[in-house]
């Protein structure tokens, strides 16, 4: 019997009472089959309760791993940037060299504009940009002291504890 049908015959039996055949008088369900089925719910549970730690346990060690190869990635970007930056420097720019598999040029790349004081330029140069993002804590606070707010509302999230 899944949950679904541990909980639907449950909640039948509180809302009916118990089962019985009334041309038999035979007893359908009584307290022995509710206890079973309560057991039978609370070992369904725990069993959830060891799967969900058991994925927790693997999600973790798969976060750890991705961390590793994060760190190790950037290693070997940073060697990467190193050897172009040193090839670049000992390199002129009529400078080629190929193989059958390779070939290195210099380029002297596309021009790009780097501002190092931006207080100095003119307003018409820059542009500004806002952002705006709701002070929830302020919210919070204030919902909990009776205001209203159109739009917002302060909400309970049930979750799930396992230790």
């Amino acid at each position: 019997m899944n949950l679904f049908e541990i909980n639907q015959t449950l909640r039948s039996v509180l809302e009916r009472g118990f089962s019985v055949d009334e041309e038999t008088g035979e007893v359908l369900f009584d307290t022995t089959d509710l206890l079973s089925l309560e057991n039978t719910k609370a070992e369904k549970m725990l069993a959830i309760g060891k799967i969900i730690k058991e994925k927790e346990a693997l999600a973790s060690a798969i976060k750890e791993q991705e961390k590793a190869m994060a760190e190790r990635r950037k290693v070997l970007e940073n060697e990467v940037t190193r050897l172009k930056d040193w090839a670049l420097f000992n390199m002129t720019e009529k400078e080629k060299f190929e193989d059958a598999t390779i070939k290195i040029s210099y380029s002297t790349g596309v021009e790009s504009v780097e501002v190092l004081d931006l207080e100095k330029l003119e307003p018409k140069y820059i542009v500004e940009k806002y952002t705006y993002q709701a002070d929830k804590k302020a919210l919070k606070e204030a919902l909990k002291n009776g205001e209203f707010f159109e739009g917002v509302t302060l909400v309970r999230k049930p979750s799930l504890r396992i230790k």
